[in-house]
């Protein structure tokens, strides 16, 4: 299994949502990276198949683009 598949399947049962990054954490079953708190650029919606950005692929894969970011708040916002 891919670290980030159980994201996938979360956001493509729960559609546009709003989520801390707790409660991602929670789904993934482990801790985001540091950079993933520090970075917005961990956000990005990178597509490309050469991508560093595994993590895109996730929420791409489920049909969402990461909308807003809050790193003060630590949320994501998946439209």
């Amino acid at each position: 299994m891919k670290k980030y598949e159980p994201l996938q399947n979360y956001l493509g049962s729960a559609g546009a949502c709003q989520m801390t990054f707790e409660e991602i954490e929670s789904v993934l079953g482990t801790a985001l990276p540091a950079t993933a708190r520090n970075r917005g650029q961990w956000w990005a919606n990178e597509a490309s198949q050469d991508s560093r950005h595994v993590q895109c692929k996730a929420w791409l894969a489920a049909g969402l683009k990461v909308v807003g970011i809050d790193l003060i708040r630590e949320t994501v916002q998946f439209a």
